[in-house]
């Protein structure tokens, strides 16, 4: 979802995200290396393949922990775009077969995934406010999540931005996980005690 500068304000383009346009971004090889080669649509469903040659059992757990709510490629795609994934299907193939053969010669582990598109966002699903928050946090916790932390405590964000680039008395990995609610309860309280609005 890109800003567009619109009468000096920002609103955001609204758009379904799904399984069609995964695919579409993966085919950028310079930010996903060759995930796009390892990843194609069957009867609706995406499919995601891995190499192995030894440890079948531990590269299939690989697998589907990254694509389970938790695992990395979950959470960037559920955080950027609202995605949602089911695996509903797991294979391996101890020697590659068919289209596997592209990738190795050795054994292939996958998994069918049911990709759920996220809802099509209204342009004040996202404020301003929340768009700069998650750009300050490098983009790592999403614009709603961004957007309703900011609702909920009303940060100075031109001091947060001080902070950051200037003064360097909070990091935007600091930043994330104060948003996210994994930092310790005491490191949130004195982030609001100093940065909310008076």
């Amino acid at each position: 979802m890109k800003p567009v500068k619109l009468f000096e304000q920002y609103v955001l383009e609204a758009k379904q995200f799904g399984a069609k346009e995964i695919m579409k971004e993966l085919k950028n090889k310079d930010d996903w290396g060759d995930l796009a080669d390892q990843v194609y649509m069957k009867s609706g469903n995406m499919v995601v393949v891995d190499t192995w040659f030894y440890g079948q059992d531990r590269a299939m757990k690989q697998l589907e922990d990254s694509w389970k709510k938790g695992g990395s490629n979950y959470d960037y795609w559920n955080k950027e775009h609202g995605v949602d994934f089911k695996i509903v299907d797991t294979f391996s193939e101890v020697k590659a077969e068919g289209r596997h053969k592209k990738l190795t010669k050795d054994g292939i582990v996958g998994i069918v995934l049911k990709v759920t598109a996220n809802k099509i966002l209204e342009a004040n699903d996202i404020s301003i406010d929340g768009h700069l928050l998650n750009q300050l946090a490098d983009n790592q916790i999403g614009g709603v999540p961004a957007t309703e932390f900011q609702k909920e405590h009303d940060l100075d964000l031109k001091a947060i931005t001080r902070a950051l680039n200037h003064t360097k008395e909070i990091n935007q990995y600091e930043l994330r996980d104060i948003i996210n609610g994994t930092a310790s309860k005491r490191n949130i309280r004195s982030f609001l005690k100093l940065y909310k609005n008076k």
